[in-house]
């Protein structure tokens, strides 16, 4: 006989939905590891580049402790003053060696900043890595080859002063042979030393 009912607009929630969809694609099209953890530390986001780059699934790292998952031992020091620096606010970007889930440490260019909430409270922390070994390589690589040209141009230069010297002495020989008589002992000594 009679029907009541309500009706919500949902179109706001719907385009919220969206662009949190869409936000999600685009963290998981970066070529770069985007995970993102709590204040302790614990992994609360992991994208497809950084199961990639550490071996570690996402449903593995859930909730587990960045620096179990990443960092080796010799850096845990590093760590927590990155971590502290954070907790103060602060982003924090450099080098940092980590390590895959098969132990291999890896050089890594990280890039770290603190997630403020709307009331400006830090609720988390977002982390931006990718491999350098390459560029570290090139680096090592392009170093030798800089100290090699640098010692090819010193030997060049002493060899050059080296000549000059010779011909001096090349040429003052020369000079006392052709006034020295050829059967006295000073010419015989000066023809060795030609």
């Amino acid at each position: 006989v009679r029907m009541t009912g309500t009706n919500v607009d949902i179109d706001r929630r719907k385009r919220n939905e969206e662009r949190i969809e869409f936000q999600a694609k685009l963290l998981n099209a970066v070529e770069q590891a985007v995970i993102v953890t709590d204040l302790e530390g614990g992994i609360t986001y992991w994208n497809p580049y950084a199961e990639s780059l550490y071996g570690w699934k996402i449903d593995e790292v859930i909730g587990k402790n960045i620096k179990d998952i990443t960092v080796p031992e010799p850096s845990n020091e590093q760590s927590e003053e990155i971590m502290e620096r954070l907790a103060a606010g602060k982003s924090w970007s450099g080098e940092f060696d980590v390590q895959k889930k098969d132990g291999t440490v890896f050089p890594a260019l990280v890039h770290d900043t603190p997630i403020f909430d709307d009331a400006g409270q830090i609720s988390g922390i977002i982390g931006i890595s990718s491999d350098v070994s390459d560029r570290k390589r090139m680096e090592a690589h392009l170093i030798q080859t800089h100290k090699m040209q640098s010692i090819g141009t010193l030997a060049g230069g002493i060899a050059h002063d080296f000549n000059n010297l010779l011909y001096m002495i090349l040429g003052n020989t020369e000079l006392a042979i052709a006034d020295a008589a050829e059967n006295s002992p000073v010419h015989h000594s000066l023809k060795e030393i030609q």
